[in-house]
């Protein structure tokens, strides 16, 4: 007799795994980016050394002058200039059996015998310093004007326009030098005036970004019940939009940066007691010329100087294409 078929039917349980968000997404892409790692990293632990030395836990001899030291290891009154790099070393004395640590310098000193790489440890605040009160300044302005001109539209649009098109048609460094001489010389102001100049490439994509969402339907469901223009504009388009602004700090960190080293340069930005990576620059031009060359003071400086604005170029194209939902697998 043969054996009842069994028709039943069979059924596989499949489990369900949970969709990511955009952030969310954007993290994973993000974890199997090395380069991207790799430089979050580097802006993590260049952080991590803006505020130990801005609380002068560290590097806080930057401005002290050395001297030469004699075959027993104290200090002469021979100021130790123009030393060039070294590393700490121990020195045999006259006396058998009794070394002396003499501390070495690992950028070498400047002029005026201070150690150069405290003092490009003490740029890396002031750098960030600035960077971080540019972005902030020129993110409101930026986010505000964008929201209202995108979202009102209308005579609010085309004032809005005007006003970022005009600010646009003026080259920015004539602006920012011009600024600067209004507000006066400091880390401050220098900061001001490139916040007030960076805002309108920022404003034109968050317009761009206000007008492609204020008739969605998330939107067009708040306005119904009962929300107001500025709750949806900053209550709901705003966290939908807000990836790009991210984008922006990433890569507007590097043009505060070099705004500020340009400035102290050409003598507009920190003042010739501070430590800033575009003072060390532009003390260092004439050392260029010196027979031998005294190359280590401009070498420090704008090496800490490309090293974290490399980081910060490559981890914003990162996030640009992480957040990028066109990007996604």
């Amino acid at each position: 007799m043969d054996e009842e078929k069994n028709t039943q039917p069979v059924t596989q349980e499949v489990e369900a795994k949970p969709g990511r968000s955009l952030w969310g997404d954007a993290f994973h892409r993000l974890r199997k980016d090395k380069f991207a790692v790799m430089s979050f990293v580097i802006i993590v632990i260049y952080l991590f050394v803006a505020i130990l030395s801005g609380l002068d836990w560290i590097a806080y001899n930057y401005d002290k002058q050395h001297f030469k030291r004699d075959k027993n290891g104290k200090e002469t009154t021979e100021l130790d200039d123009y030393s060039k790099p070294s590393l700490g070393h121990w020195r045999k004395t006259d006396v058998p059996g009794r070394d002396v640590y003499i501390p070495g310098h690992l950028l070498g000193t400047d002029v005026q015998g201070r150690d150069v790489f405290q003092r490009v440890v003490q740029g890396t605040w002031i750098s960030l310093y600035v960077a971080l009160i540019m972005s902030m300044i020129y993110i409101v302005i930026a986010v505000f004007l964008g929201a209202l001109a995108g979202y009102f539209g209308g005579w609010v649009d085309d004032l809005i326009q005007w006003f970022y098109q005009t600010t646009a048609s003026i080259p920015g460094l004539l602006l920012i030098i011009a600024l600067t001489f209004v507000l006066g010389k400091g880390l401050g102001n220098v900061a001001i005036a490139l916040g007030v100049v960076g805002w309108v490439g920022l404003c034109r994509l968050m317009r761009a970004e206000f007008l492609k969402h204020k008739g969605r339907d998330y939107v067009l469901a708040a306005r119904a019940q009962g929300a107001g223009s500025f709750r949806i504009m900053f209550r709901h388009i705003l966290p939908n939009t807000f990836h790009i602004v991210i984008i922006s700090f990433s890569l507007g960190f590097v043009n505060a940066i070099m705004g500020e080293v340009t400035l102290t340069f050409i003598g507009l930005g920190a003042k010739p007691e501070q430590p800033s990576w575009g003072r060390m620059i532009s003390d260092a031009r004439a050392e260029l010329a010196r027979d031998p060359a005294v190359w280590w003071p401009i070498v420090g400086a704008t090496t800490g100087m490309f090293i974290v604005c490399l980081a910060f170029n490559i981890l914003g194209d990162a996030l640009r294409d992480a957040l990028d939902p066109k990007l996604k697998e």
